[in-house]
């Protein structure tokens, strides 16, 4: 299936450009059979605001934390 255009613009061309320019993927492993480790995979999965608003906010607050602590 050919790439869709509109007026000479390619979306999937732009997609990809942007997606190599603008995005960084980081990856966490967890260990099939691992107990810990799928109660960690249920929790991020229960959570309604989606798994990277999740982290990244995660993140924040502990970055907050670490700035006010003493």
């Amino acid at each position: 299936m050919p790439n869709k255009t509109t007026e000479g613009f390619d979306a999937a061309a732009y997609m990809r450009e942007y997606i190599t320019e603008k995005v960084i993927y980081k990856r966490v492993n967890f260990t099939k059979g691992k107990a810990e480790d799928q109660e960690l995979l249920d929790w991020i999965a229960a959570q309604p605001e989606g798994i990277s608003p999740y982290i990244k906010r995660i993140v924040r607050e502990d970055m907050e934390r670490r700035r006010n602590s003493p």
